[in-house]
């Protein structure tokens, strides 16, 4: 059971307090700053790289980056890739603590959480839309994601899955929740520091949508309550894994729903 002492002044509890944590973590511009930058500059980083490859490559490069899928899945394990060393080398650099960002032990409980938490998001998801719908009806929230691996199939789809279902999670939750996140709260009341992640969050995914078809609001919509939920399982159990588990779940659903539950009815 937890003592008053253990409990934060915005109402939230935690058996470790991202704000207590032990460990240095940047000032939190220099965490947005370096989440911002790795997020754009990675995207730029992995176009050159494939642009190099595919451009001075010989034959059999060429058809092998000549395929969609295989060209999409490179970019995005290159980004992420990036995104990820890039912010590993500052953290390193600047002897910045990795269990202060929630890279610490893992407990079982953790994947209990996450499910549970994973019904709460869709809950919230579900009533923001509808109030979204009413309020403002001029919004396109019909939009669909592009991500880039139409038609896929086969072996393809284990790669996409690897992808989607574990890369991203976690490289997103080490930035957002994990570096961005606890160093605001280090400095800032909860709600602030988790309004900040989630809006940043929610704006970096408006540009996802289909060619010409303007902000994406549905996946911004989307990742805005899905932030807030991931915040608020860094802040309750002191860890990233909870989170990681929620992140993971809902992008599980989102794959079955777009490459196994759609194929299977064509």
């Amino acid at each position: 059971m937890l003592n008053d002492s253990s409990k934060l002044s915005s109402g939230v509890s935690a058996p470790t307090s991202v704000k207590a944590a032990k460990g240095k973590l940047p000032h939190p511009i220099a965490a947005f700053l370096v989440t911002l930058a790795s997020f754009i500059g990675s995207s730029i980083v992995a176009s050159i790289i494939l642009s190099l490859i595919v451009s001075t490559g010989d034959s059999g490069k060429s058809e092998l980056f000549g395929s969609e899928i295989v060209l999409q899945f490179s970019y995005m394990l290159l980004a992420y890739g990036v995104m990820l060393g890039a912010v590993l080398v500052f953290m390193r650099w600047k002897k910045y603590s990795l269990g202060a960002v929630g890279l610490v032990r893992p407990k079982l409980k953790d994947l209990g959480l996450a499910a549970l938490a994973f019904l709460v998001y869709i809950g919230i998801y579900i009533i923001l839309v509808s109030f979204v719908e009413q309020l403002l009806p001029s919004i396109d929230l019909d939009q669909k994601q592009d991500i880039g691996f139409d038609n896929a199939q086969g072996a393809a789809l284990a790669f996409i899955f690897v992808m989607l279902v574990i890369v991203v999670p976690f490289v997103e939750e080490f930035l957002m929740r994990g570096l961005l996140f606890s160093s605001l709260r280090r400095r800032s009341s909860y709600w602030l520091a988790a309004i900040i992640t989630s809006v940043m969050f929610a704006v970096l995914h408006l540009g996802g949508g289909e060619a010409g078809a303007g902000p994406l609001w549905i996946a911004a919509i989307d990742t805005f309550v899905l932030s807030l939920v991931l915040c608020y399982l860094r802040e309750r159990t002191g860890r990233l894994w909870a989170g990681i588990g929620l992140h993971s779940i809902k992008n599980c659903i989102a794959f079955m729903a777009l490459f196994i539950f759609v194929g299977s009815n064509t």
